[in-house]
């Protein structure tokens, strides 16, 4: 089944029996058009429907726009990220009628938000992976960065580690203590790094024009390649054995 849903969805993650999607513009050029939130109820497998819809722009000034583009759900709270440099704060505490709280307002370019253990990730495209303490959730706390030297395009967990794709190939750092990160080694690619999944101490990365490219971490320091697919390299998924 589907679901017509205004905006171009950009990211989205699913709690319980909802997901949450952050939605940008249909049409750039058209200025005047909304980006925000929506929730889908999806329970009934092939039946999604949605169940609200929460715009984010700033009813109060026409210039103030929002380009949503990441989505991140913890308990209440689904932060939005805004390529314009803000995070925008909402309460889904109650699914059919989620609330803005506020923004925070962190500067540059904002991509994808990924939350783990009270701290969020959230990648910058001026200034690499930020990490923010969510300890107060309404009022986000810098505590370290990860610089990167190319744009980024996704992020994965894995144990300790984050692993991060950008335009340049793929970095990996050490987050055991999120206020002290450290990298690990930064890996370049043959083309960019669009994505990166990670299952059995490999990280599979989907490399534009090079396919998917293999990388085994069961070595220290990793080589550089341990195998290649081709294909077009845009997205990828890794699921154990």
């Amino acid at each position: 089944g589907n679901t017509p849903l205004n905006g171009t969805p950009s990211s989205i993650q699913i709690v319980g029996s909802n997901a949450y999607i952050a939605y940008k513009p249909a049409d750039d050029r058209t200025p005047n058009l909304p980006s925000g939130l929506h929730v889908v109820h999806v329970s009934e497998e092939g039946m999604p429907a949605q169940i609200a819809e929460l715009n984010l722009d700033n009813p109060s000034d026409a210039m103030d726009k929002v380009y949503a583009v990441g989505i991140a759900v913890v308990g209440k709270y689904a932060y939005v990220t805004d390529i314009w440099g803000k995070v925008h704060i909402n309460d889904v505490s109650t699914p059919e009628n989620p609330e803005k709280i506020g923004f925070a307002e962190l500067g540059g370019r904002l991509c994808e938000i990924k939350v783990r253990n009270n701290y969020a990730y959230i990648a910058n495209e001026l200034g690499g992976l930020v990490i923010y303490s969510l300890e107060n959730p309404e009022h986000p706390a810098r505590v370290a960065e990860i610089g990167t030297l190319g744009i980024i395009r996704r992020m994965v967990f894995d144990g300790d580690h984050i692993y991060i794709s950008d335009s340049t190939g793929l970095i990996t750092a050490d987050i055991s203590n999120p206020h002290l990160p450290k990298l690990v080694n930064a890996i370049d690619t043959p083309h960019a790094a669009n994505d990166v999944a990670v299952a059995n101490n490999l990280a599979y990365v989907a490399d534009t024009d090079s396919g998917i490219q293999v990388i085994d971490y069961s070595v220290q320091p990793p080589p550089l390649l341990a195998g290649s697919i081709a294909s077009g390299g845009v997205d990828v998924v890794a699921n154990g054995d």
